[in-house]
């Protein structure tokens, strides 16, 4: 289900020190800070519809490539897991 949601700013700044997993998500992020933010209001209609469907997802991915951004990050982690999986195999 795509709502055509985009990024939202959420008022805060500020870095977290030192290096992390999460450094090439943030970097990624950042070169997305130049969109304009979208309208809570229509998040909150999207989040209704989802609320209110027959059968709702447990989860959800609202925003535009939000999905295809996801599923790269769940590709590699997959990816990850099996390349590791011989490492943990019995023997």
């Amino acid at each position: 289900m795509s709502t055509g949601l985009g990024p939202f700013r959420a008022g805060r700044s500020g870095s977290v020190s030192g290096p992390s997993a999460y450094d090439p998500l943030r970097e990624q992020a950042a070169g997305h800070a130049d969109r304009p933010a979208e309208d809570p209001k229509v998040a909150a209609q999207a989040l209704l519809r989802v609320v209110d469907a027959a059968e709702p997802p447990a989860r959800i991915i609202f925003g535009t490539g939000g999905v295809e951004f996801i599923s790269g990050v769940y590709e590699r982690r997959l990816s990850d897991w099996r390349a590791a999986a011989p490492l943990f195999a019995d023997q």
